[in-house]
């Protein structure tokens, strides 16, 4: 190195050297500079975006959070706030208006109203209740009071000796140990010939409770023990006599079917039964093919006990499986059939319970008049629970 020419020789290498490769620096920056930045740009902006939709997930989960709390807060405070004890029962007791006859509550150190209060009725003082109040809770026994004595003033006592009456009063240490009235009344059935008698006897009572306060609600109950038997029907009942006997009647029979009591059955007799009750739901099956709902639920058939007759459910969803049928309209989310056609006749599927046009069919019509629709009649097999209906 120590020859003049090579070190010149040495520095016009690195000159051409250092100039090459800056002709490959700008040839890298032409070529991918514009390219890079767009790509960087985008680049920026997704993460933007991500970190604003981040931090909006954040933020509502926080806000979720701290209302919760808020909440969770607002209802452990709640509990212990002092209550107006007229104002609840006003509220509890719809159109009643109250007053205190007797103050046994006291205010704690914390501000809460706690204690025994005996209330009355505006319009009824001879009726006297308890009312325990422990902060926002608060127990009474106005519904059993008022009931016992609409029942205890019918005017024909030998009449309630009829009825079993089970008075008793219970307590609990959360409510200051304070006695509450638990009253229930019933009429024994002894046998399926003394129902409608039975009856009669529970909504001549219920009638005159109803008479005299129509906001008692209270049931009278059918019963018999032996076969587990119990109907409640309430004092408040708008349903007729006759109705109600059916019902009664159905139900007793219904109980000694679901026990396979023979015994009893055949104390009824085979007409008797065959007249008063039928299944009280039957699988629907449409030329041969068990018909099913969504999720696999059986499709099935109703009956009513009032009108004896049987109802379709679930066509909305059975006209798919149908052969004959063809769809012509569903919905577009729940994909229930809206519109069938059916020996080129348009029928419209109705949410409506029941109605009379022909050319619609309805979500409970009758098996009946559903058949007559399609030319056919229904096949009940009652034995095993099942209707053949054939469309063809």
């Amino acid at each position: 190195m120590g020859n003049k020419e090579d070190w010149e020789e040495l520095e016009k290498w690195q000159k051409e050297y250092d100039s090459k490769k800056e002709e490959e620096l700008k040839v890298d920056i032409k070529q991918f500079k514009p390219k890079d930045t767009k790509k960087a740009k985008i680049f920026s902006l997704l993460i933007n975006l991500t970190s604003r939709s981040m931090f909006s997930i954040l933020a509502i989960f926080f806000t979720l959070v701290v209302l919760g709390v808020c909440i969770w807060f607002y209802g452990q405070v709640e509990r212990y706030l002092p209550r107006d004890v007229i104002k609840e029962l006003e509220n509890r007791y719809k159109g009643e208006k109250f007053e205190i006859i007797e103050d046994y509550s006291e205010t704690t150190e914390h501000g809460r109203q706690r204690g025994l209060y005996i209330i009355s009725p505006k319009n009824n003082k001879n009726i006297k209740f308890n009312t325990f109040c422990r902060g926002a809770n608060m127990m009474d026994d106005y519904s059993e009071r008022k009931f016992k004595y609409y029942v205890e003033s019918y005017p024909d006592k030998e009449f309630l000796k009829e009825f079993e009456i089970e008075e008793k009063t219970e307590s609990d240490e959360i409510y200051g140990n304070a006695e509450f009235l638990k009253y229930k009344v019933c009429i024994n059935v002894n046998d399926y010939d003394e129902i409608e008698e039975k009856t009669v006897k529970l909504y001549k009572l219920a009638n005159y409770i109803r008479n005299q306060n129509d906001k008692i609600y209270d049931n009278i109950s059918l019963i018999n023990r032996d076969i587990k038997y119990w109907l409640p029907i309430s004092s408040n009942t708008n349903d007729l006599l006759e109705d109600i006997i059916k019902n009664a009647k159905y139900q007793y029979i219904n109980i000694l079917k679901e026990t396979n009591n023979v015994v009893e059955l055949n104390k009824i007799g085979k007409q008797e039964i065959e007249n008063v009750w039928k299944p009280d739901k039957l699988l629907l099956y449409i030329n041969d093919k068990q018909m099913k709902l969504y999720n696999d639920f059986d499709a099935v058939v109703y009956y009513d006990i009032k009108n004896r007759s049987y109802y379709m459910s679930g066509l909305d969803v059975v006209f798919k499986q149908i052969e004959p049928i063809e769809v012509l309209k569903q919905g577009i989310f729940s994909g229930n059939v809206k519109k069938i056609k059916y020996n080129n006749k348009v029928y419209k599927v109705s949410s409506s319970s029941e109605g009379k046009k022909d050319d619609v069919i309805y979500s409970m019509e009758i098996v009946e008049n559903f058949c007559k629709k399609f030319n056919t009649i229904p096949e009940y097999d009652y034995e095993n629970k099942k209707v053949y209906i054939t469309i063809k």
